[in-house]
């Protein structure tokens, strides 16, 4: 089995049976396969735009 069978599983498990998938990734690529992605950093955590065009810098949480 490859990563990109792999990725696609995971895809369609989110797709068909609504699975929610937490990825943690420095890939690019994978990171864009989400629907909402989530970038953490310098204490940070950020909403980026996804597949699904989530809202793009918009402020998740902030470490204190």
């Amino acid at each position: 089995i490859t990563s990109v069978q792999i990725q696609e599983l995971l895809v369609r498990l989110n797709e068909e049976l609504g699975m929610t998938i937490l990825i943690v990734t420095h890939d690019a690529h994978v990171a864009s396969l989400a629907t909402r992605r989530l970038r953490l950093e310098g204490g940070r955590l950020d909403e980026l735009a996804g597949k699904a065009g989530g809202a793009n810098g918009r402020k998740v949480a902030t470490a204190g």
